[in-house]
């Protein structure tokens, strides 16, 4: 079945005896009735389990993850921004609900708990509203449940902490408030939780007990406290706590994670020096430890994080030179180390890093002349050196790097 337009694609199901199940789901959805109503949808009727798979996109139908995770930015990352129909059912039992992205208005009510079959339940990016009911937690099989970018309010049910086998929970940019219940410390089969751009509050300590972790978003809320040891998560890749109100300092068990390819802890009321060094961190693309109150001096280590693409220390109160070691970074695009306490001079070695398109060192002490070498950034666009004590003539070729629109 086609449509001219915004073309849909349809794949049909075998034909069964309508499921009591169906009627649950609908009743679980009340905005599901006016959806599968709608002229332009291609699912008819009350017998769910007999629907087609559809994706409005005009390419085949697939059962991917659709919500994904966000990236921090607000954006989604690992997911599809195709609109996908598809409930599955298995001897009268709905396993896999599927509405990412169609339309879906209403609520979601009690009787959801009593899809207990139930290991797949996505209803990411819709308009979906209310509170959680609490029977979420009679879905004991489920292992994935998206409900990010809907208009979701109030806590997050103290029930979830009985998903024993939840390993994908993203719950992004909604309107849920309050600290995240003690019972998600159980959810020990989590992988990747992303629970950025609400209002939660209270500590992370929970995490610790996500000893399979590969990726924690918990971007833009109102956590508080540290952040917990995290020598039993081996596995992190993806680390952002940014945007919140921890304190404390860095914890070492970064230094130990060989897989992470971004840390993100920025805007926060962090304090203490910077490590002195870390194991090897061969993944690491993104370090982001802007606004917070870090001191001391800037590790020369860094300068050994070979596929280092952003690297964001501004606003801190950093001290010291600026160290040479950065100019091994040849990957880096972003260096940002503006309005903190260092000193100094500009490090030559800064000049030979092709792929730098921003570069930041305004509001510090840095004395000396812009070194000539300055004239090699040929990818740099953006350039701040205002409000320090350098001397000397800009050198006339930096002055008209092709790419350079603010200097």
């Amino acid at each position: 079945m086609a449509e001219s337009g915004n073309r849909t694609t349809v794949t049909a199901q075998q034909t069964v005896t309508q499921s009591p199940q169906c009627d649950t789901l609908f009743s679980a959805l009340p905005g599901l009735a006016a959806l599968v109503s709608a002229q332009s949808s291609p699912l008819s009727g009350r017998n769910c389990c007999n629907w087609p798979i559809a994706q409005n996109s005009g390419t085949a139908a697939n059962n991917s993850s659709s919500s994904g995770s966000s990236n921090g930015e607000g954006s989604s990352s690992g997911g599809n921004s195709s609109s996908l129909y598809y409930v599955q059912c298995l001897n009268d039992d709905i396993y896999a609900v599927n509405f990412y992205q169609v339309g879906l208005s209403g609520t979601l009510q009690s009787e959801i708990g009593n899809l207990t079959a139930l290991l797949k339940l996505d209803l990411g990016f819709n308009s979906l509203s209310g509170t959680l009911p609490d029977s979420l937690g009679s879905l004991e099989k489920l292992e994935f449940l998206a409900i990010a970018r809907n208009s979701f309010t109030g806590s997050i049910p103290t029930t979830i902490g009985k998903l024993k086998s939840l390993k994908q929970l993203y719950m992004y940019q909604n309107q849920l408030k309050g600290p995240v219940p003690e019972s998600f410390k159980d959810l020990t089969a989590m992988v990747d939780l992303d629970l950025s751009q609400n209002q939660l509050t209270g500590s992370l300590d929970f995490i610790s007990s996500f000893t399979n972790l590969t990726k924690l978003n918990a971007w833009s809320n109102g956590f508080t406290g540290s952040i917990p040891p995290l020598s039993d998560l081996p596995n992190v890749e993806y680390f952002d706590v940014g945007t919140n109100l921890l304190s404390g300092s860095l914890p070492d068990a970064f230094g130990t994670m060989v897989n992470l390819t971004r840390l993100s802890v920025s805007g926060n009321k962090l304090t203490g020096e910077l490590p002195s060094k870390w194991g090897p961190q061969q993944n690491l693309k993104n370090l982001e430890l802007q606004n917070n109150s870090f001191s001391g001096a800037i590790p020369s280590f860094l300068g050994k994080l070979l596929h280092l693409s952003i690297l964001y220390l501004n606003d801190n109160d950093l001290s010291g030179n600026i160290p040479s070691a950065l100019g091994s970074l040849s990957e880096a695009t972003f260096i940002l180390l503006g309005n903190n306490n260092l000193t100094g001079p500009l490090p030559s070695e800064l000049g030979y890093l092709k792929a730098l398109t921003n570069f930041t060192a305004q509001g510090n002490k840095l004395e000396g002349p812009i070194p000539d070498s300055f004239s090699n950034l040929r990818s740099l666009s953006f350039c701040l050196l205002n409000n320090n004590s350098l001397s000397g003539e800009l050198p006339a070729s930096f002055g008209a790097l092709p790419n350079l629109s603010v200097l």
